[in-house]
Formats: structure tokens, sequence, C-alpha cells
């Protein structure tokens, strides 16, 4: 489902942003606590991102629905810090299965989660902008950024 049109016109999926007055139960279940509790307090702002991210749910492929692609969909992007995480899949109540990058390490990088793991953190916060890609683009840029941090770090001087 795309959000775009030609000029001048309204996606059925953009209208549906706008009619929004306030945040789907099924949404603001995949927003961490503290993040929510901002989202709430000012939603007119959020208003759009909320709409982004219903999309987003209706659609994330159930769980099981990926097994033995060769790419997956990042759905969801979580973040805090030097940690990533990207849900390919979710079963609509708590079990995720996504990939994780803990403070950057993509070594020890690892499947799957829990909602409730995620949301309960207050330091978490759900990308409102993320651009839904595969999680292996979003790996690879991931690496990128590491990699070309690390040259700028081995090339300071002493």
């Amino acid at each position: 489902m795309s959000i775009n049109t030609k000029m001048g016109e309204v996606s059925p999926a953009l209208q549906s942003m706008k009619n929004l007055k306030k945040i789907p139960p099924e949404v603001a279940a995949l927003i961490p606590c503290s993040q929510l509790q901002v989202t709430k307090m000012y939603y007119k702002s959020f208003k759009e991102p909320i709409g982004r991210l219903e999309i987003a749910l209706r659609l994330c492929p159930k769980i099981g629905a990926t097994d033995g692609a060769k790419e997956h969909p990042a759905i969801f992007h979580y973040f805090y810090g030097g940690t990533d995480i990207y849900i390919c899949e979710y079963d609509g109540e708590d079990l995720l299965f996504g990939y994780t990058i803990l403070n950057g390490d993509l070594h020890n990088a690892e499947w799957g989660l829990h909602l409730s793991e995620i949301t309960r953190l207050p330091q978490f916060n759900i990308d409102y902008h993320f651009a839904m890609q595969t999680i292996e683009a979003a790996l690879y840029k991931a690496s990128a950024i590491i990699h070309s941090s690390l040259l700028i770090f081995i090339n300071l001087p002493r």
C-alpha cells in the first residue's frame, strides 16, 4: 500500500491518517512507554507518524511468513543509542521476529524477541520516520556507518 498519489489526489491511506482522532490500540501497543506518553500529550504533532505506523502494521507479515526468504522486510525500527532493532514479523500480540544489534555489535547480533521486552523500557523509541526496507539493506547501511566511524577513529591524530 502506498501513500503517494498523483498531484492533487489524496490516497485512501493518507485520508485515513487525516481522520485519526486518537492512537489506535494496536498501534499504541507498538510504541515504548515513555514515547507513548509524549505522543499522547502532543498527539496533533504525531498524527502523520501514527498513521504511517498503522499502515506499516497492516503490511507486517505474520510470524513465519518470511521463513526461507532471501530477504526480510524491515517494517518497524526501534532504537536507543547504538542499539537497533529491525522487526520483520509480528503475531499481533507480543511475539516479534526481528534482528537486534546491541551497541553496534554486528558480530553478536541475533534474531527474535518479544514486544513487551522493548516497550517496557523507557529508553527505546520506535522510529516514526523509518522507511521500510529489507533488514539486509539496513544491516548493510549500519555496517557501512560503523566501519566509516572506525576509520575516522583509527585515523585520529595521537
